[in-house]
């Protein structure tokens, strides 16, 4: 039997004090009334709140602008969250990249850099990483102290509470403690949180576009790579969200009658449509004499990068627009899926394949073609550009939403 912990005063303070901090962070600027109204909290309790979030810093008083419906009656001034008030670090955690940026609280790129060496092993792979986090650390972009969380993304199954990597079976990484890892090997002493990668980026999309999900109440965040997910959110305003299920849709079996390998299934999404599963076709099709755009594309018979098998199909390559086709249509088939069962609001959707405007509508007829719904409702699809750093930024989102939650005294 689960037992729920009562309330006693303390926790009843850390509990409405995040509150306001959510509230703030979600639609600051915004006046004390309006933080009491939408929170059910007394004036007393929010400006004793706001009181000591002033004195600390976090939060500053700005005029309500005019002509805002705050700006009617009495004038009041509004409160909203100082920037630069404090900084985070976001790093994503891949075998062949690390990708690093340095965020104010509302997401704004301070540093950025990458780092392309592949590392095979785990331990070198964590020890790059670390040394690009004591960089910043050490250097005098921000001061250290100034530096209020660190956010670590990678795919795979992930346990944010402990802060651990159940298991990455592309890479074979099992059971490593991401958290005591980052922890024993940087100079920070501050918190650090761990998040599934695709996760992440969901969570950099609730915080940091707001002009595209403000009052939208669930999205699915489809990232497609070497693999491919779709975390479904419930967006809450208060960001209290919680994702539903873990959004492995690469794992769905697209082609029941593919062999298998030492991975599982051949007829998985992300074997068929995921970057990794593209260039393994395009290279078996090189080495049998196939492709020859991509072969002058490529200098000869080697494995295809993916930004190179979208040029081929651009130069009119026929088994690389095959491919590229093929796969825009899996995908449809899965977003079909997707969408039949679980009917979110929204989908943030971001992927190089759709880059090029043919495989996009092909996607989009795909999706149309197998969906059962009424025709006068319909899942928003919103293509995002894709983006080096959207996970870095999401691992700064995952810090941020966690610093949201500590009590300023």
């Amino acid at each position: 039997m689960e037992i729920t912990p009562g309330n006693n005063l303390l926790r009843v303070k850390v509990s409405n004090q995040a509150a306001i901090r959510r509230i703030i962070y979600e639609y600051g600027p915004i006046t004390r009334a309006e933080i009491a109204e939408k929170l059910s909290l007394t004036i007393p309790t929010i400006a004793t709140n706001i009181t000591s979030m002033i004195a600390s810093g976090f939060l500053e008083e700005v005029p309500v602008p005019e002509g805002s419906s705050m700006s009617l009656g009495r004038r009041a001034n509004a409160v909203n969250i100082v920037s630069s008030s404090g900084y985070f670090l976001g790093v994503e955690f891949r075998r062949q990249l690390r990708h690093l940026c340095l965020t104010d609280y509302r997401g704004e790129v301070i540093y950025s850099e990458v780092d392309s060496t592949d590392y095979p092993d785990y331990n070198d792979c964590m020890g790059n990483a670390c040394r690009m986090i004591n960089k910043v650390l050490r250097s005098d972009i921000v001061p250290p102290d100034m530096i209020a969380g660190i956010g670590i993304c990678l795919a795979g199954i992930i346990d944010p509470v402990n802060g651990t990597l159940g298991v990455h079976r592309q890479t074979n990484w099992c059971n490593k403690n991401i958290l005591e890892d980052v922890k024993r090997l940087t100079d920070y002493k501050g918190p650090v949180s761990v998040e599934n990668n695709a996760l992440a980026r969901a969570y950099g999309a609730q915080l940091f576009r707001k002009d595209l999900l403000r009052d939208i109440p669930s999205f699915i965040y489809l990232y497609i790579f070497n693999g491919i997910a779709s975390p479904l959110i419930l967006n809450h305003s208060a960001m209290l969200s919680n994702p539903v299920g873990p959004g492995e849709v690469g794992y769905m079996i697209i082609d029941p009658g593919r062999p298998r390998n030492e991975l599982g299934s051949m007829g998985t999404l992300q074997s068929l449509a995921g970057e990794i599963g593209i260039a393994n076709q395009c290279f078996e099709a090189l080495k049998q004499g196939k492709a020859p755009i991509l072969k002058s594309i490529c200098g000869g018979v080697v494995r295809p990068t993916f930004l190179q098998i979208l040029k081929a199909q651009e130069a009119g390559d026929p088994f690389s627009d095959e491919i590229l086709l093929s796969a825009a249509f899996y995908l449809g088939i899965a977003v079909a899926n997707v969408d039949n069962l679980i009917r979110p609001h929204s989908m943030l959707i971001e992927g190089r394949i759709f880059s090029n405007e043919k495989n996009r509508n092909h996607f989009l007829n795909t999706i149309r073609e197998n969906q059962f719904r009424l025709t006068d409702t319909k899942t928003r699809l919103i293509f995002l550009d894709y983006d080096d750093y959207s996970g870095a930024k999401g691992a700064a989102a995952v810090a941020i939403r966690n610093n949201l939650e500590l009590y300023i005294k």
